[in-house]
C-alpha cells in the first residue's frame, strides 16, 4: 500500500537532496572524510601497539562515533534520494558494500559501549572491516 501524498515528502526536498548527493563535491567531501578516518584507524593502531593493554583513549571513540554518524547521514540520503534505485540500480553492489561497512560500524560502537573502551585488541575485526571502506575512493 503506497502511503498517502500527505505523508510523502515535498518533491522539491526530494530535488534538493538528489542534487546534493549527485553533486561532484559531494562525493569529494565524503571521499575526504573516509580518508581522514582511515588515517584514525592508522593512528590508532600504532598508538594501541605503544600502549598494549590499555583502554583505548577517549578522543578516539569520540572520533569514531562523529565518523559513524557522518558515514549514517551519507547513507540516509542516498537512500532518501534514490528510494528504490538504491537497491536496484547499477551501483547497488556498492550501495550494499556501505551499507554492511556503516551497519558494522555501529555494532562495533554498540559492542564498545556496551563492554566500555576496549583495548587494541577489542573489536579490531570490525576496525579492519572499516579499512574496506577505503576502496570506495580508489
Amino acid at each position: 500500500r503506497a502511503p498517502a501524498a500527505s505523508q510523502m515528502p515535498p518533491r522539491h526536498t526530494t530535488n534538493l537532496i538528489m542534487r546534493l548527493v549527485d553533486h561532484q563535491a559531494f562525493d569529494y567531501g565524503v571521499g575526504l572524510v573516509i580518508v581522514a578516518n582511515a588515517l584514525l584507524l592508522g593512528i590508532q593502531t600504532e598508538v594501541a601497539t605503544h600502549h598494549v593493554g590499555r583502554p583505548k583513549p577517549l578522543p578516539f571513540s569520540l572520533c569514531e562515533f562523529a565518523f559513524c554518524i557522518v558515514f549514517v547521514l551519507e547513507l540516509l540520503l542516498r537512500v532518501f534520494a534514490y528510494r528504490s534505485a538504491f537497491v536496484f540500480s547499477g551501483a547497488k553492489w556498492w550501495n550494499l558494500f556501505d551499507t554492511v561497512l556503516v551497519g558494522s560500524q555501529i555494532m562495533e560502537i554498540i559492542i564498545e559501549t556496551r563492554q566500555g573502551r576496549e583495548g587494541p585488541g577489542g573489536s579490531s575485526g570490525f576496525s579492519a572491516m572499516r579499512m574496506l571502506r577505503i576502496l570506495r575512493v580508489i
